[in-house]
């Protein structure tokens, strides 16, 4: 069925008759203060229907009722000229004889035409209770195309039309937004003033300049065009056909009736046609140069299905269909669902916040005055969200002045030295968003998704850096056991140590009982003020804890469905969900869970799993229910609910044993085979993660078939774009937690395989005779089993960059040591399996480097105006003249050091760092670990430089280097090399309290004397005889691993195409795997042929006779064994094609002509073997063999 946009109708699950054999599907239409007004469609395959299984569809329907369908029944009732009736047609005479069933189609109202015979039959039927007989009408409608007419039904049922009202969006352009920053007011507001009015001030400026400078979309729905395909030929066949089918009405003999056959069957053709190729223009634009955001929207649209946009929602048997009525009962509803459980602490708890709030005075230094630079941060790390209720986007913010940025940050310290927020910024406009499978038609199935406003958000994100840092760094406040929203970890951390207890467990003959608690509403339940109770007892005090408790205190939300939105309603609990500070805030509420010896947590967020594990199973579970009993006792105490009909349980041991039985609440916990984890399914008692596999192979078969929608070997994608596809869409889901499951056995792993090399021949267009090595080489996509321990090895490294109290790291054991030492882990294990293979690859030895995940410097720090990139002066700064004029006029009196890092594989590999003094005409260098990045190089020198100036030098210096990208990362430090840019920045912020300091770039090789001489020194630094101790930094040691593992691939590649004779072909084309292919024409066929070329399986004789295509192996042409260099440089057919081949090949000074260089196999560079192998295609397309290669 397919419905008007509006329509207020629920679905009817039907109850299917048993062995039936009707198709049915049937809704029911809300018609308001009237009875519902159910509608049944059906189809009958040409059975014969009994009136025990039409009676059975009957009584499942309303007092009011509709049926349509084709019946396909035959009846005098129906047809005046009806000889014999079938049994279809018995069964509706008594459904119309003897129950409340009326007809509505008159006596011989054709609607079927045989093309074959020209016979007209009644076969579609509208049925419809006696209470609509009087107000329903059928007639016929135009010729759609079927040999059935269409009908159209006409009755009184007057169903509820709510028509939607989308959301007015800005529209931006680069104009409009120009005029927008040049329109804005100034505020002629007195001051001082109060928050909200400031606040109220800002955003009508704004907004005001907005509308009069910014567009606005309609914020109506716009119905678009279905048919992109249909053209003028369309239209001339198909009033051709229908001119037919009149005349054959009208005059039924055999010359009108092949007429009518012959113009429908053209009409159909030529619409086919035209829907075909239409097809083909839209995915032909997949390209290799297609941008990424066009790639993704012609997939979305592939992918999207029917959705409906409105729908009834039922409240306590209430079908409620008015937008606002159910705006108002989702806003309800998402209130009550916030009220906390019991609270048995409430006095003590408001005594001590009460006590604590009132003193603001605290001198922290977390508690100064928010700065420029944090604001913009927070502004360069927002993305284009959809705005709160006083609709400002973040790009009218990016486009504001920055006098008016000024504005903001003075409204955002006031609100935070007075612990004020703005009114407006605490209401969300609450948009509810259905959970994944859950019933639409109810309120307890959607999520609360909060738009709040983009300026409070902001400010937000300065207070949560802030927070962060203090908790983290500091205070080191959160339980090791939560992973969740914290930097450096994530679900792959829990799922870690989960896996390690339970293999560490099955390997010591013990049961690990787990419990997996289900937290209810989790962030729409923490208590506002027991929360802040929690940040005063952790040692927070100040302006912030003023500000966060005024933030969680007040707040209103106002639901928003189909357009319309509730009244404003306050709520007193909850974190809103989508705000900035609810993940830090809600750890912090949880993070006093309960500890007891023997019991193991592993939380992501409100994901909390509990596990015991033990020799005895009596212990176990003793241990286990004293442990509930206390988090039960903890959850009465904060009004945290937890709701224990979907809390479940799992054991895993290799005994016999049963599940123990463990109650919650006066409940048992139920017992599942199987439990989804944060993606990942575990089942027990073996955990052979066989329902986990299957489930990804259901998933990527169900993926792949949008892949197929744009796949064919003619047209379509090229290889780029579904090789994109297959990597982000399909292998993506695939990789998760494969590093886990990679303990699988053999059997299980390989129905993923089947599935890669699936996508692998879509990709390549190949035969499926092509060899598996021959794929994964052509379209250099590596065999998952290497992947998973890739990937596993990538995790391993990882934590081996993690801090010393790092849980995760802990767990597993991580310490230096021979990669070859398993140290007693788990067989199947995580940790065994990465070290096993990093020992495979050549990392023979791993060294723990303890690194900080959060940097040591505070938010409000930044050294940001002390590093010049001088980007506005690069075009005047020529050589060394114009640049010494330069740095005399702006850093007069400075002391100049030049620093350079350098990086070589020739003859060796090796790493090196230079520093240069100009005054002292000194020059230092050291050779660094052969594995450094060269920007690791440059951190290091400019390190070096630093600790030289806090030794030696007193007044103002400046540090010149031509390493833009290292300069940026102290500019705006990630975590990306850390370790060293939190010592340069520590170091700059501590010599800049008593003069200036200036990190400045230059560009290299302009001639500029220091830089020369600081290059030539950093290279100087290869031959030094010793090396100085500076640690790898993560990333580089995943690049070691990376490139390790590149030459693991190469050589099991062809260690496997020799030990297994398979994709010998393409091994004599391509010299290595990482050969890039240079094969990326604008035409997929050519793409496809010349892939098949090089992997040796290919429309030729000698192929073709070997898999039974062909009776014969040799050339049609001079009856020669017809191979692939046959075709391409003997077959005397194509010696004239041939020739202009050869002869384009030598004008490119190519002497030995060969075919591994005719099909881009040769040692040249790229470019050139892209000049060849268009050559080839040249040949290839003139030799007519191109569609059937």
């Amino acid at each position: 069925m397919i419905i008007r946009r509006g329509v207020q109708y629920r679905k009817i699950d039907l109850n299917l008759y048993p062995n039936g054999l009707l198709e049915v599907q049937a809704i029911t239409l809300s018609t308001g203060a009237s009875a519902e007004c159910s509608v049944l469609n059906l189809y009958n395959p040409s059975k014969n229907i009994t009136l025990s299984e039409l009676r059975h569809y009957l009584l499942q329907l309303g007092q009011r009722f509709i049926i349509v369908g084709d019946f396909n029944a035959h009846s005098q009732l129906l047809d005046s000229s009806c000889i014999r009736s079938n049994m279809t047609g018995r069964t509706l005479e008594d459904i119309l004889t003897n129950d409340r069933v009326c007809l509505v189609n008159p006596v011989n109202f054709f609607t079927y035409l045989d093309s074959r015979t020209g016979k007209r039959s009644c076969l579609d039927l509208c049925l419809v209770s006696p209470n609509l007989i009087s107000s329903t009408e059928i007639a016929l409608s135009s010729d759609v195309g079927s040999d059935h007419c269409a009908v159209q039904v006409v009755s009184g049922v007057s169903p509820i039309i709510n028509e939607s009202i989308c959301q007015k969006k800005w529209i931006f352009t680069s104009e409009s937004l120009k005029r927008f920053s040049e329109k804005i007011k100034q505020s002629n507001l007195d001051k001082p003033n109060t928050v909200d009015e400031i606040c109220y001030d800002m955003e009508k400026r704004i907004i005001e300049s907005a509308a009069e400078c910014i567009s606005k979309t309609s914020g109506t729905y716009r119905t678009k065009k279905r048919t992109p395909w249909w053209n003028n030929e369309c239209s001339r066949a198909v009033a051709e056909r229908r001119q037919a089918r009149r005349t054959l009405e009208r005059h039924p003999n055999r010359l009108n009736m092949e007429i009518y056959r012959q113009k429908s069957e053209n009409a159909k053709r030529i619409c086919k046609e035209s829907k075909r190729n239409s097809w083909k223009r839209y995915v032909s634009q997949l390209k290799f140069d297609t941008p990424m955001s066009e790639v993704w929207n012609i997939y979305k649209a592939i992918k999207s299905q029917y959705v409906p946009h409105s729908y009834p929602v039922i409240d306590n048997g209430e079908i409620i269909s008015d937008p606002l009525k159910k705006a108002d009962m989702f806003a309800e509803h998402f209130i009550n669902n916030g009220k906390m459980g019991r609270i048995t602490n409430k006095n003590t708890v408001e005594t001590i916040n009460r006590n604590s709030l009132k003193d603001m005075t605290d001198e922290s230094d977390y508690n100064c005055d928010l700065t420029m630079e944090e604001l913009n941060l927070a502004i360069k790390n927002s993305k284009d969200t959809s705005p709160g209720e006083d609709d400002i986007t973040y790009r009218m913010i990016k486009a504001l002045p920055a006098d008016h940025k000024e504005d903001i940050l003075q409204l955002m310290n006031q609100s935070f030295h007075t612990g004020t927020v703005p009114t407006n910024w605490k209401i969300g406009i609450i948009i509810p968003i259905l959970k994944p499978g859950k019933n639409k038609e109810n309120v307890e199935s959607y999520r609360p998704i909060a738009l709040l406003s983009c300026l409070g958000k902001l400010l937000e994100r300065i207070i949560q850096r802030r927070l962060d840092y203090q908790i983290e760094n500091r205070l080191q406040l959160l339980a090791r056991s939560q992973c969740g929203f914290r930097k450096g970890q994530g679900t792959i951390d829990v799922l870690v140590r989960l896996e390690q207890e339970i293999r560490e467990s099955m390997r010591d003959r013990k049961v690990c009982l787990v419990v997996y608690m289900d937290l209810k509403s989790a962030y729409d339940k923490v208590w506002g003020r027991g929360l802040v109770y929690k940040l005063i007892k952790s040692g927070l005090k100040g302006k912030i804890v003023q500000w966060l408790n005024d933030y969680l205190r007040n707040r209103k939300i106002k639901v928003k469905i189909e357009g319309m939105i509730s009244e404003n309603r306050g709520i007193e609990t909850g974190v809103p969900q989508g705000a900035v500070l609810s993940p830090i805030l809600f750890n912090v509420m949880i993070n006093d869970i309960p500890q007891q010896e023997g019991i193991v947590q592993y939380i992501y967020a409100d994901d909390i799993t509990i596990s015991c594990s033990g020799e005895s199973i009596i212990q176990i579970e003793k241990d286990m229910q004293t442990y509930l009993t206390k988090f039960n006792h903890w959850c009465d105490c904060w009004g945290i609910v937890v709701n224990s009909s979907k809390t479940r349980m799992q054991h895993f041991t290799n005994k016999r044993v049963n599940c123990p039985q463990i109650i919650f609440k006066n409940e048992m916990v139920q017992y599942t085979k199987t439990q989804k984890i944060l993606g990942l399914i575990f089942d027990s008692p073996k955990l052979k993660w066989k329902e986990h596999i299957n489930y990804l192979k259901t998933e990527s078969l169900r993926r792949m078939n949008i892949m197929k929608a744009v796949y064919s070997t003619n047209w379509g994608a090229d290889k780029k774009v579904l090789r994109l596809f297959y990597i982000a869409y399909i292998r993506s889901k695939i990789d998760y937690g494969s590093m886990l499951y990679s303990s699988a056995t053999e059997t299980l792993l390989n129905k993923l395989e089947v599935v890669q090399n699936a996508c692998l021949r879509m990709i390549l267009g190949a035969r499926r005779s092509t060899p598996i090595l021959s794929l994964q080489a052509e379209a250099y996509i590596t065999p998952l089993n290497l992947r998973r321990k890739y990937l596993s090895s990538k995790c391993y490294i990882k934590l081996m960059h993690r801090p010393r109290e790092d849980q995760t790291a802990r767990s597993i054991n991580i310490r230096s040591g021979p990669s070859s030492n398993l140290m007693e882990a788990p067989v199947g294990s995580f940790a065994r399996n990465s070290r096993m293979f990093l020992d495979a690859i050549g990392i023979e030895y791993l060294k723990r480097t303890e690194t900080t995940i959060v940097s040591k410097i505070p938010p409000w720090k930044s050294v940001k105006s002390k590093v010049i990139l001088n980007e506005e002066n690069e075009s005047k700064i020529i050589n060394d003249t114009t640049f010494q004029d330069y740095i005399e006029n702006l850093f007069y009196g400075y002391t100049h050091i030049y620093t350079d890092g350098s990086k070589t594989s020739l003859p060796t590999k090796s790493t090196a760092s230079g520093m240069y003094l100009p005054h002292l005409e000194r020059a230092t260098c050291w050779r660094l670990n052969p594995n450094h990045s060269v920007i690791s190089a440059e951190l290091y020198a400019i390190c070096k430089a630093l600790e030289y100036i806090k030794q030696n030098i007193d007044g103002n210096c400046i540090i010149f280097s031509d390493a833009k990208s290292a300069l940026q990362i102290v500019e705006n430090p990630g975590t990306s090399y850390l370790g060293v840019v939190d010592e340069i920045i520590e170091l700059m912020l501590e010599l800049n309290n008593s003069r200036k300091v200036v990190l400045h770039w230059v560009r290299a090789h302009i001639g500029i004397k220091g830089n020369e001489i600081a290059d030539k020194t950093a290279n100087l630094g290869h031959e030094a005889l010793t090396s100085a101790l500076y640690p790898l930094a993560r990333e580089e040691e995943i690049s070691l691993v990376k490139e390790k593992f590149k030459q693991y691939w190469d050589q099991h590649w062809k260690d496997s195409t020799y030990d297994t004779g398979k994709g010998l072909f393409l091994r004599n084309i391509k010299d290595n795997i990482h050969h890039e292919s240079p094969i990326n024409f604008k035409n997929r066929r050519m793409d496809v042929v010349f892939h098949r070329l090089r992997m040796g399986h290919v429309g030729v004789g000698s192929y073709l006779h070997r898999f039974n295509m062909r009776d014969s192996n040799t050339c049609q042409n001079c009856n020669e064994t017809e191979t692939i260099e046959h075709f391409l440089m003997v077959c005397p057919a194509y010696r004239t094609q041939r020739q202009r081949m050869l002869n384009k090949l030598r004008n490119l000074n190519v002497e030995n002509i060969t075919m591994k260089l005719m099909l881009g196999g040769s040692d040249a560079s790229r470019a050139h073997n892209k000049k060849y192998v268009r050559i080839t295609a040249e040949f290839i397309r003139d030799s007519g063999r191109l569609d059937e290669l």
